[in-house]
C-alpha cells in the first residue's frame, strides 16, 4: 500500500497537522523533518509509532493536548490492484455478500484513537476502513476486524 497521507490531532504540541505525501522532484518519497528545537518534531515520529508498536511509545497524560480530547492519528492509503484483490477475497470469505464487486476498495484508512478513560487508564483503539464505500452503516461489518 502506498502511503498518501497522515493526521494528527490532539498529540502533545500537536493540535491538527495533516501530512500529505507526494512523490518529489527526484522521484523518491524520501522527507526529512527540520526544525529549531521544540517545533514538534519528536512529537510527530511518537505518534507515527503508534502504528506499528504503541507499547514502545506509550501515551500518558501529558501527551494530550486537550485532556478531554481524545488523540487521533489517521494513516490514509492507496491500495495495490493485488491487495484490493485480496481485501475482495478475504471479505467474500469472512463476510459474505453479492455485492462485493460493486464496493470500491480503492482508498483505506487506519484510525488510532487515544482515550483517557475515567478511571485516568488510556485506551488505545486502531481500525481499519474503506472511506469510499458509500453505505457505511449497510456494509458496517466490513469496515471492522475483518482484515486482521
Amino acid at each position: 500500500m502506498k502511503l498518501l497521507s497522515v493526521r494528527i490531532t490532539n498529540y502533545r504540541s500537536i493540535e491538527d497537522l495533516t501530512i500529505q505525501i507526494k512523490k518529489l522532484n527526484d522521484e523518491s518519497f524520501a522527507y526529512g523533518l527540520i526544525g529549531v528545537n521544540e517545533a514538534g518534531k519528536s512529537s510527530i515520529l511518537k505518534a507515527l509509532a503508534q502504528k506499528d508498536n504503541s507499547a514502545a511509545v506509550p501515551v500518558v497524560l501529558k501527551d494530550f493536548r486537550e485532556r478531554d480530547k481524545p488523540v487521533e492519528i489517521i494513516f490514509n492509503y492507496e491500495p495495490s490492484v493485488k491487495e484490493v484483490k485480496d481485501f475482495k477475497a478475504v471479505i467474500k470469505e469472512k463476510a459474505p455478500t453479492n455485492e462485493i464487486s460493486n464496493l470500491d476498495f480503492s482508498s483505506v484508512q487506519l484510525t488510532i484513537t487515544i482515550n483517557k478513560a475515567n478511571t485516568g487508564a488510556i485506551q488505545v483503539v486502531k481500525s481499519v476502513r474503506f472511506p469510499k464505500i458509500v453505505d457505511e452503516e449497510k456494509y458496517k461489518s466490513l469496515n471492522e476486524t475483518h482484515l486482521k
